[in-house]
């Protein structure tokens, strides 16, 4: 079925499958079942492509190939990585876990774009803002504080009404400002500076703590990271990852 559907060679790709199932507990056969559910997740038909990526990962975090399955879907279908551009995604990841001293490593800076992959949808710049941005908010935090903290913040700023963005952005950019651009899917998605934008409207009201508070529904920890986490750090991680060389 997979072979037919990618239009694969089926030898070949039960060569794939053994070749990267020669550390694998199950061998040939698990990969060939976690790359199964990995395409019906996805609908891609390139899913083996991510496979050796995601076992080499597996392995370095000592987690099991089927544990890697919705990080591989949060890559492909959330934050547009193609398939064979997994394993640098991941390498991206790791990289942003280091620089910014993530608790808990990368495995911890993973598992939080996995559970926010929806949210994350709504900022433009893939992976390497994703992992820039959510790293920042999380920055010094134990994992399971940071991906609540982390997570609060970006579900606030995905959740405001659109005009109101465009309308109190534009007071601070010009009437020509628009906060939105168009991703290669067509999808609209938030600017890199916007986050920072929003961050900045809210200190700028009369009263931003207790702006902050009502925007997030009272949680004071999420209220405070969203006034006070440094965003310039966001691009300033992001161009460190775009000028790497892969």
């Amino acid at each position: 079925w997979m072979a037919i559907r990618g239009g694969k060679n089926v030898e070949q790709l039960g060569e794939r499958f053994r070749v990267i199932g020669g550390d694998v507990k199950g061998g040939a056969e698990q990969v060939a079942q976690v790359t199964r559910q990995l395409g019906a997740l996805t609908l891609s038909p390139d899913a083996v492509d991510a496979m050796a990526a995601l076992k080499d990962e597996a392995n370095d975090t000592d987690r099991s190939l089927e544990e890697m399955v919705g990080l591989g879907d949060t890559l492909y279908t959330r934050l547009g990585v193609p398939m064979n551009k997994v394993g640098d995604a991941i390498g991206k990841i790791k990289s942003v876990a280091e620089d910014l001293q993530t608790v808990g490593g990368s495995m911890a800076l993973e598992r939080t774009l996995q559970r926010l992959g929806p949210q994350l949808e709504k900022f433009g710049g893939g992976v390497n803002r994703a992992a820039a941005l959510v790293g920042v908010l999380g920055k010094g935090l134990a994992p399971q504080q940071a991906e609540e903290v982390a997570g609060g913040v970006v579900n606030t700023m995905s959740s405001f009404d659109p005009l109101l963005v465009i309308k109190k952005l534009r007071e601070m950019k010009g009437k020509g400002y628009q906060p939105y651009e168009r991703d290669a899917q067509g999808m609209l998605r938030y600017k890199q500076e916007v986050p920072k934008l929003l961050q900045e409207a809210f200190l700028r009201s009369p009263n931003p703590y207790g702006a902050a508070l009502r925007a997030t529904g009272g949680d004071v920890n999420v209220a405070d990271r969203f006034l006070n986490a440094d965003l310039d750090e966001v691009g300033a991680e992001e161009a460190r990852r775009e000028l790497a060389v892969d």
